[in-house]
């Protein structure tokens, strides 16, 4: 599942959402409380347009891991590429994730 999310991921990055959310989804069939593919999926939703399924994967998230902030998890992010990880950040908030 893992290589699978990097995927998703990559696509997001490239541009190929509807591959991205394909590849998330799979993922989230194999380990359903996964949090990290829902941040995949959930930025992936955003970028798409799609933002009532985001902030749907967002409550779920948040029922999966109420403790969860964007500000810490970006803080453990090994991106090298600050605009990149800023990006998600923002799609993340978008989505509905707490700050």
């Amino acid at each position: 599942p893992w290589f699978v999310e990097i995927l998703a991921a990559s696509y997001r990055d490239v541009g190929l959402l509807d591959l991205s959310a394909l590849a998330a989804r799979e993922v989230l069939r194999i380990m359903p409380s996964a949090v990290e593919p829902r941040l995949v999926l959930a930025s992936t939703l955003v970028r798409n347009g799609w933002l009532a399924e985001a902030r749907r994967v967002a409550g779920e998230t948040r029922d999966l891991s109420g403790d969860f902030k964007v500000e810490r998890w970006a803080a453990l992010q090994p991106y090298g590429d600050s605009g990149a990880l800023a990006a998600l950040t923002e799609d993340l908030r978008v989505a509905g994730f707490p700050s």
